[in-house]
């Protein structure tokens, strides 16, 4: 798929996602059988996973009312779709596929997402942050040891790789 493509495809997701908002998003964090989204016709967090504040790891799926949080023993690895409601949640190298790259999606058009990667050298940290309201791909690094996401966002692997 085209880089543009992408940028279109996330665009539109973006845009519907701010628009029609996850269910009790000012309710706070999603809860195990709590719908996943305010419009069912959106299926943007389908298969994206959480955690509670209490560390329980949820997962979003299709039901036949529309979608709901699930409860999951551990993570599905390869991680690749992403829920943060505000706290920060850590990944590490091995929960995801560090070969690609990652988009990030605000809820909420006031949202922003950021990202730190943390290299497993030591080395100094890699953050990303979008402009509130908007999308932004990133490429992880080759020796990521930790993925740190924050803000109201949907994140998922993207099609393609992210320019350098």
């Amino acid at each position: 798929m085209k880089r543009g493509v992408t940028v279109a495809m996330a665009s539109v997701a973006v845009s519907f996602m701010a628009a029609t908002g996850i269910a009790g998003a000012g309710a706070g964090a999603p809860q195990a059988g709590a719908p996943c989204w305010g419009f069912e016709a959106n299926s943007a967090l389908y298969d994206a996973q959480t955690l509670t504040p209490q560390n329980e790891v949820l997962i979003c799926v299709k039901t036949d009312q529309g979608s709901e949080w699930q409860h999951l023993d551990g993570f599905q690895r390869p991680v690749e779709t992403w829920f943060t409601y505000g706290p920060a949640a850590t990944l590490s190298a091995g929960d995801i596929l560090p070969a690609f790259s990652w988009v990030s999606s605000p809820v909420k058009l006031d949202s922003v997402c950021t990202a730190v990667q943390t290299p497993a050298d030591g080395g100094p940290p890699v953050t990303h942050t979008n402009n509130s309201g908007q999308y932004r791909d990133f490429q992880l690094i080759p020796n990521l040891d930790t993925l740190k996401l924050s803000g109201f966002c949907n994140w998922r692997k993207a099609w393609q790789r992210a320019p350098g």
